[in-house]
């Protein structure tokens, strides 16, 4: 299955020792952590070495037992039967989190032992680290892994020359063509998701039912840690919220409410509960602003904010979404007040590094991205209709130099208003830099 994410990785593999850091992979569960590390291990390695940290907690006492890097090896080769060569081996430490004094030595190892290849992942180090365990800071290189997106999806369903199509395309091309076959892919992604193994699932059987039992093993997995990493009375409020946040994102109003969670709450009982859920890379909050400047983080609302899961598939599952529902017109679009379809944009989004949104004097634009010196707006639509009072406002008010609208709607650009259908939202960006590539050769030409 071809990631995008894997180029970041070779990448990594190829700079010199001394400049070269250990690789740490973050996500939640069952993102395609381990597959990435073991894939690099396979493709661009002699041979790899897998640890998993967890699963070896209680024999790998030599953590423990000694600071020295070059005895670790010694005992890892003979543990492990591999011969670990600097340069031609990769050491993979799997749920790093699970020893944390495996965790501290790789700040050792960066500092004394540079010319092996090191790499780890965890799925719950943000959570664990509360706990009291030392970072090693300033010696990692972290890349967080994301499920995949429809890009990826079209590629692993056989449309690859369709991506580099779109990709290459100029402005004026997507404009004079149609995708609309990629509409019934993109109906199905909204039900499977991006999780690795429901997309194998997917490509394996053509099978929903099959599809929705990885999905729900998934979700249950991620309960079981609710309990498994927090004590019993975190556990239960992080179960409510996780349980409520497929019916706060089904309001018209998405804006999260604590009192919807259990009558009464207030932020103060259920705060620590989001934060976990944050933590475990489970849940994105994305704030809103009031006022938008750069940089975006500087003026978000802490306390004013949206929460979405970290996969759309999850989020069908949380909903008992049926597969008829794909095949039911424009419904799976503007089902739950088009939660489905702003969740699947926030993920499509994932490649700016900051994401807010707008609300003011009961205005309201889904999303604002921050690109280069700009922030644009970009304003979610279930159906073919791109007709939206609170983006005209929001332009009145700022005069954005771009602003975005998706929908099914097929692409335009006219006015500094990109119309991007859904199915070709994980191509805004490479839209963007066309159209600042354009704007300065006109500027050179005057």
């Amino acid at each position: 299955m071809k990631r995008e994410i894997f180029n970041k990785l070779v990448k990594w593999k190829n700079k010199p020792d001394k400049t070269r850091k250990i690789l740490m992979l973050k996500g939640a569960r069952q993102v395609g952590k381990t597959w990435l590390l073991k894939e690099l291990g396979e493709t661009c390695f002699e041979n790899y070495v897998y640890i998993n940290l967890e699963r070896y907690a209680d024999t790998l006492t030599i953590f423990n037992e000694t600071s020295n890097p070059e005895i670790i090896i010694e005992q890892l080769e003979l543990i492990f039967e591999t011969k670990i060569v600097p340069g031609k081996t990769l050491i993979i430490f799997d749920e790093i989190q699970s020893i944390p004094r495996a965790l501290w030595m790789l700040k050792i190892f960066k500092e004394e032992a540079s010319e092996y290849h090191i790499c780890c992942a965890g799925s719950l180090l943000g959570v664990r680290i509360h706990n009291g365990i030392s970072y090693p800071v300033g010696c990692l290189e972290t890349i967080y892994v994301h499920p995949l997106n429809f890009k990826e999806f079209l590629i692993a369903r056989g449309k690859e020359s369709n991506v580099k199509y779109i990709e290459n395309s100029s402005i004026d091309k997507l404009e004079e063509m149609s995708f609309d076959h990629l509409e019934y892919l993109l109906r199905e992604y909204m039900f499977i998701g991006g999780m690795p193994a429901a997309v194998q699932t997917w490509l394996d059987t053509h099978d929903y039912n099959e599809v929705k039992d990885v999905l729900t093993n998934i979700e249950d997995d991620y309960r079981s840690d609710f309990s498994k990493y927090a004590d019993i009375n975190t556990s239960r409020k992080i179960t409510e919220v996780w349980e409520n946040i497929s019916k706060q994102l089904a309001k018209e109003n998405k804006k999260f409410i604590f009192g919807l969670v259990r009558e009464g709450a207030r932020a103060k009982d259920y705060s620590l509960a989001l934060q976990w859920l944050t933590d475990a890379s489970i849940i994105r909050k994305v704030n809103c602003i009031e006022t938008p400047k750069l940089p975006l983080t500087a003026y978000k609302e802490r306390d004013v904010f949206k929460v979405y899961v970290n996969d759309i598939g999850l989020l069908t599952v949380l909903n008992k979404v049926s597969p008829r529902l794909l095949l039911n017109g424009d419904n799976l679009f503007s089902e739950y007040n088009g939660a489905l379809t702003e969740q699947f944009v926030l993920q499509e989004l994932g490649g700016f590094e900051d994401i807010a949104y707008w609300s003011k004097n009961n205005y309201e634009v889904d999303f604002l991205i921050q690109y280069e010196t700009d922030i644009i707006p970009v304003e979610v639509k279930a159906s073919t209709t791109v007709h939206t009072k609170s983006l005209n406002q929001y332009k009145l008010n700022y005069n954005p130099n771009i602003s975005v609208k998706t929908s099914l709607r097929g692409f335009k650009y006219q006015d500094g208003v990109i119309n991007i259908p859904l199915y070709m939202l994980w191509a805004l960006k490479s839209i963007l830099n066309k159209l600042t590539d354009n704007s300065i050769k006109k500027m050179t030409i005057v």
